[in-house]
């Protein structure tokens, strides 16, 4: 790294402590939480990008298109829409709602770890939920599975603000990913983070049996909320970290 470059990190770092609330002067992140929330951060995602290659694969060997319709085309699929959209809604807010709850407590009981993990989540959302996913959305243009333009995955129609061809990445699994692994980061025991993916997979799989997404996309969108979720918890918690963590 240049010495140019390696001052400007430098000086992102420290304007990151700076901005560190007062409130928590005295209750710096500890080198062993630091390693307790890595080792959960590297189980999920682990577990989470092992399940992603299974899902790709399987969506390789059948067909993005054959796939989808036929998962959204099961007989019970039409008398359980009312459920499926709920769940598919109720999920994604459960997680903002998780998260803005963890932000006032941590502030209020002074519980720093849970205080910067929402921190982390609600950059992750922003960052990636909000711009990555959206300038895709709008720049790579994908028709959704119910817009009825054929066969649609083999279309990719250039800029678009017409939400009927912003299929491609889903943002629903971007920002259910961003909160299942932020949330992963503050759970100990292996089967809870376990059972967060699999609701965050089963989220996903609303937007397959209601038509509104491809399986393609649910995967990308997942891929893209665990990504950056994962770089921006390893970027803003390392810095916190005192003791022998990393500098």
């Amino acid at each position: 790294m240049s010495l140019p470059a390696a001052r400007a990190d430098e000086g992102i770092a420290r304007a990151l402590l700076r901005a560190q609330p007062q409130r928590f002067a005295g209750q710096p992140l500890t080198a062993t939480m630091f390693a307790s929330v890595r080792a959960r951060a590297h189980a999920t995602l682990a577990l989470a990008f092992a399940l992603l290659a299974l899902a790709a694969l399987l969506t390789a060997l059948i067909g993005d298109a054959p796939l989808s319709r036929h998962l959204s085309s099961r007989f019970w699929v039409a008398g359980q829409r009312s459920l499926l959209k709920w769940l598919t809604d109720a999920g994604l807010y459960a997680g903002y709602a998780c998260f803005i709850a963890l932000l006032v407590l941590g502030w209020w009981r002074r519980q720093r770890l849970w205080f910067e993990v929402a921190r982390v989540w609600l950059a992750a959302q922003l960052i990636g939920g909000l711009l990555v996913v959206r300038v895709l959305k709008m720049w790579i243009a994908h028709p959704r599975p119910d817009t009825g333009a054929g066969d649609a995955p083999l279309q990719w129609l250039g800029l678009t603000w017409n939400a009927a061809y912003n299929s491609f990445p889903s943002g629903h699994s971007a920002d259910i990913a961003t909160s299942a692994f932020c949330l992963c980061l503050l759970l100990a025991r292996p089967w809870q983070r376990a059972w967060v993916l699999g609701f965050a997979a089963l989220i996903g799989l609303t937007r397959i049996l209601l038509a509104k997404h491809w399986a393609s996309d649910v995967l990308a969108g997942s891929a893209v909320g665990l990504t950056v979720s994962a770089l921006i918890a390893g970027f803003w918690l390392r810095r916190l970290a005192t003791g022998d963590a990393p500098a």
